[in-house]
């Protein structure tokens, strides 16, 4: 999985993606995965460069066994935003504000046919 954000918004994040079954036990789970990396921001708090960042999260064979295995079906999900520097400038927000997301899936796999 590619997520590309072209971020004009004075704020970067990170997500947590825990991989429940039935129950709420998780089986697996990728944490601290950056989503987007915060604008570049002014003396008054004003994006002024926007950002863009591209997180890539490998979901390996053995990764995809253990969720069908544990039979995964319930997804948690945790974010964590913080805002420009940190948080230690205060920042604005406009109107005009972009954030453009782009995701990508690459899968790999192995078929076995059965000719008759």
């Amino acid at each position: 999985l590619s997520i590309k954000t072209i971020n004009g918004f004075p704020l970067g994040g990170t997500i947590d993606l825990m991989f429940m079954d039935e129950n709420y036990v998780v089986i697996d789970s990728l944490k601290d995965v950056t989503l987007l990396q915060s604008g570049i921001c002014d003396a008054n708090g004003r994006v002024t460069q926007k950002s863009t960042y591209l997180s890539e999260v490998l979901m390996n064979e053995d990764f995809l066994k253990n969720l069908r295995n544990g039979n995964a079906n319930q997804l948690g999900i945790t974010t964590k935003f913080d805002t420009y520097n940190g948080g230690t400038q205060p920042v604005s927000i406009y109107t005009d504000t972009r954030l453009d997301v782009i995701l990508a899936f690459r899968v790999k796999a192995k078929f076995k046919l059965n000719a008759q």
